[in-house]
């Protein structure tokens, strides 16, 4: 491995800010989805809340019909933070994923391996195909912000993969049997 030079550790800075800035928009993104998804319930909730009246059966009967609703609603509610199946959104895969990212941004900075830089490569790889997936998902849910953050954080994470493939091209050694110089700029004497 030939060693890093000023271009190639400003590089490595770009990957590491560029991981961290995903993460905290992946985290604001996810913090926002349950904000809406709260509020969203509540209303629903209050709503399916059977009404008695004394004397009648009819609250009887409106407790019966609201379970199979409330029940759909859960299933709902479980199945949307589900990316390519999936639950991105709960706490300890959110948190999971920021640690992860905070951890590789570190070792980028301190570290010489190429070997991280191309695993840093494929984690932001992976992670923009489930941003694409959660893109696509807020389209549908018809959720614009999230939309905006979602494909903000698919961008940051494949300029990510990009420049970890220029991290290790640039840190690559000389291939021995390549020349040095362009063939065709060579003078000839």
């Amino acid at each position: 491995m030939s060693p890093i030079t000023n271009g190639s550790r400003t590089m490595r800075q770009l990957l590491a800010a560029l991981l961290l800035l995903a993460a905290a928009l992946f985290v604001v993104g996810v913090a926002r989805e349950h904000s809406l998804h709260h509020s969203e319930v509540k209303p629903a909730a209050a709503a399916s809340e059977p009404v008695h009246a004394e004397g009648s059966d009819e609250g009887d009967h409106a407790v019966e019909g609201t379970r199979p609703e409330a029940s759909s609603e859960t299933r709902t509610e479980t199945s949307e933070g589900r990316v390519l199946g999936v639950d991105i959104e709960t706490l300890p895969l959110v948190v999971a994923f920021a640690a992860v990212s905070l951890g590789l941004a570190i070792a980028l900075l301190r570290t010489k391996s190429g070997t991280l830089v191309a695993a840093t490569g494929v984690v932001a790889g992976v992670a923009a195909v489930f941003d694409v997936a959660e893109i696509i998902h807020q389209a549908k849910e018809s959720q614009t912000l999230l939309v905006v953050i979602a494909a903000a954080v698919t961008v940051l994470h494949i300029s990510a993969v990009a420049v970890a493939a220029l991290i290790l091209k640039a840190e690559s050694p000389p291939d021995p049997g390549r020349p040095l110089t362009d063939p065709s700029r060579a003078i000839s004497t």
